[in-house]
């Protein structure tokens, strides 16, 4: 799958309906994601050390949520673990829609 094909909202979609995850914490996640989101898009195009500092916080995030919900939806730990650059890579481009 590209980037060009690669649907976010499908894996957005899959993460709120997941039973993996409390309802309490899928809204703590929701706002770390948004708060990420929103820097992502005030982010100066390269200004390298602003992105690698938002690429971080992106990894550490994507490791907390393949975390909660390995046990309990290990198909979606899969599809979350198989599309992590691919999120990153649409996020990340200044010329993509970043609304999930």
């Amino acid at each position: 799958m590209t980037t060009e094909d690669f649907d976010p909202k499908s894996l957005a979609e899959s993460l709120r309906n997941t039973k993996a995850i409390g309802f309490l914490t899928k809204l703590q996640l929701k706002g770390d994601i948004d708060s990420l989101v929103d820097d992502l898009k005030k982010a100066v195009p390269g200004e390298q050390a602003r992105l690698a500092e938002l690429h971080e916080r992106f990894q550490l995030l994507f490791h907390k949520i393949v975390t909660l919900v390995q046990d309990k939806d290990p198909s979606l730990a899969k599809s979350i673990t198989d599309s992590r650059e691919r999120v990153w890579n649409w996020l990340s481009d200044p010329n993509k829609s970043v609304k999930l």
